[in-house]
């Protein structure tokens, strides 16, 4: 008798072990730090028209009109969205456990530059996909762009991988500073030198992104003093 009480009773720990849940992954938040002209805010809750330091989440989607931008700051990471573009937020959290982050942004139409200042470890992810392209990378600045004619992954510092869609990672191309890879007509990747005007051009969106304002920066701080105790609780 005693031998089945103590069976039961490692076997209820067991149970009471395995079904302890998950930590759940902290949902992070971008911020916009600039913009210019028509840029609205789209998310399950309805649209709204867009100002700096409002805040971009997972599942949120950004719309700029013709000659409008938007700079959005996640963490150190930048974005710049170019105008007549249409940009959804469909990865933003830390893992829980490990801490490390996800951002993938996918562009339904339109340009993105993305300047991603902080080297990511093993395992992080930074990627922007479009229908037919995706492009991941760990530290580096390049522009996506997603049109009628196709899409196209520009690089101007670092490293690029670079895939279709449909393939796995065993198809990715290392695209070099100073490169582009546009994909073709017959759904092929094209990698070409950049072009001394569309590399300045690249260059010229670079240079126009406004540095993190003070109050953007007391926001991620606020934010990262959150996260913190969430982990810590």
């Amino acid at each position: 008798m005693k031998k089945i009480v103590i069976i039961m009773i490692g076997l209820s720990l067991m149970l009471s072990v395995s079904c302890k849940e998950k930590p759940a992954d902290v949902k992070l938040k971008g911020i916009i730090n600039f913009i210019t002209g028509d840029v609205i805010i789209k998310s399950s809750s309805g649209e709204a028209k867009a100002k700096a330091g409002d805040l971009v989440a997972e599942g949120v989607t950004v719309i700029t009109g013709p000659g409008s931008v938007a700079d959005i700051y996640f963490n150190e990471n930048v974005v710049r969205i170019l105008e007549k573009s249409t940009v959804e937020i469909r990865e933003l959290f830390q893992e829980a456990g490990s801490g490390k982050e996800f951002t993938g942004l996918f562009i339904e139409e339109g340009k993105v530059f993305s300047k991603v200042a902080r080297k990511l470890t093993s395992g992080e992810k930074y990627q922007v996909t479009t229908k037919t392209t995706v492009a991941g990378v760990r530290g580096t600045e390049f522009l996506v762009e997603d049109s009628e004619d196709g899409s196209r992954v520009a690089c101007i510092e670092g490293t690029v991988a670079v895939k279709k869609a449909d393939e796995d990672d065993s198809k990715l191309i290392n695209l070099e500073a100073g490169n582009e890879a546009v994909l073709d007509e017959n759904k092929k990747f094209n990698v070409r030198e950049l072009k001394g005007q569309n590399r300045e051009n690249i260059r010229k969106i670079r240079d126009e992104i406004k540095e993190m304002r003070k109050d953007i920066r007391d926001k991620f701080e606020k934010q990262r003093a959150e996260i913190k105790k969430q982990v810590s609780d």
